[in-house]
């Protein structure tokens, strides 16, 4: 019996969630496993729940035989067959920023690695940080890239005019997933203050938190007026918002994966990212890189877009090759072949 543990997946998933519904969906119809799917129940708490019943509630419902399989990096020290998956280590290398999740990766996930039979890593660069991190064998670990997230627009007067109230009418950039100190968002700003144009709008959408509070009261006291924050936007919107803007800027400095860039190019828009290796690998040359520690390049990046349609045009044309190389039924095929082979092993 396959355990499929999807306690990461909830009413309204996000990241994780997504991931893990995606998969689902796709595995459960395409296999001839015998398997089965756990949810948990939302609750208040959640993260500490989440954990205790990984811990402690997964491994009594999983028999001996069972290979328990989890679309996250949850699991238990109790059950000695199980395979889980590591999306990033960005806790890790930004502790501040997840005090409870740095104290889960770093002293709970060592204790359920020693349990597992093999891990998934969605990147080689996550691959290389799983190991530089905990020590686990290359061999280990199976790189299995996730799918593109394909969003469509439905065009309507109502989601025009949203748009249009939202910018001004002003061509416009977006940033998608602001809510972190990783996400650079302080240096976009910065760099936005050294084109000094306010003849195009930048949004930022992001879940409003201290951190972008913070981002947002610098813009107020620098005069920004053309920058704006969305909190949440709904699914048409967000998609609107991708399709009409001039580019996606994503200047995050560590990512696991990176969906916002290919959220983007599924509507055909092209976008700015930071020059960094997990980029080079997942993206290659569908975007523009710039350096994300140099405000100068940042800006340089964004004018260049501005100007250049030629530049804009050549990486527009990339967006198909890209979108092809990611997706979830692949993704899917080579996680069932994976789960095959250890069932196999371990009959």
């Amino acid at each position: 019996m396959i355990i499929f543990n999807a306690s990461m997946l909830n009413k309204n998933p996000t990241g994780v969630g997504i991931y893990s519904r995606k998969l689902i969906d796709i595995i459960s119809k395409n296999t001839t496993l015998k398997f089965k799917i756990l949810f948990i129940a939302e609750t208040k708490f959640m993260s500490i729940y989440r954990l205790l019943w990984n811990f402690f509630c997964l491994p009594l419902k999983a028999k001996n035989g069972d290979l328990i399989f989890s679309f996250s990096t949850h699991g238990t020290p109790f059950h000695n067959n199980q395979i889980i998956t590591i999306h990033d280590l960005i806790c890790l290398n930004f502790p501040e920023q997840h005090k409870f999740q740095y104290y889960y990766f770093k002293y709970l996930v060592p204790i359920i690695l020693k349990s597992c039979r093999h891990i998934v890593a969605i990147s080689e660069f996550t691959k290389s940080e799983i190991i530089k991190f905990y020590n686990i064998p290359a061999e280990k670990i199976s790189v299995i890239n996730n799918g593109a997230n394909i969003i469509r627009y439905q065009p309507s007067e109502k989601v025009e005019q949203q748009i249009a109230n939202i910018t001004g009418n002003r061509p416009f950039f977006i940033s998608v997933g602001a809510a972190y100190s990783h996400k650079n968002m302080n240096r976009l700003i910065e760099a936005i203050e050294l084109i000094n144009n306010k003849e195009y709008a930048f949004l930022i959408i992001g879940k409003k938190n201290e951190y972008l509070q913070n981002i947002e009261n610098i813009t107020i006291n620098k005069n920004l007026h053309h920058v704006k924050f969305l909190n949440y936007v709904d699914d048409n919107l967000l998609a609107g918002l991708y399709t009409n803007a001039i580019a996606n800027v994503y200047l995050s400095l560590y990512e696991g994966f990176g969906f916002p860039p290919l959220e983007a190019a599924s509507v055909g828009s092209i976008s700015i990212v930071s020059d960094i290796k997990v980029m080079r690998e997942i993206y290659g040359d569908s975007v523009k890189y710039v350096d994300p520690l140099n405000i100068k390049a940042i800006a340089k990046g964004i004018n260049d877009i501005i100007r250049d349609e030629e530049q804009r045009n050549l990486i527009k044309a990339k967006l198909p090759g890209l979108l092809q190389k990611y997706n979830w039924e692949e993704a899917a095929k080579l996680n069932i072949k994976l789960i095959e082979k250890f069932q196999k092993n371990n009959k």
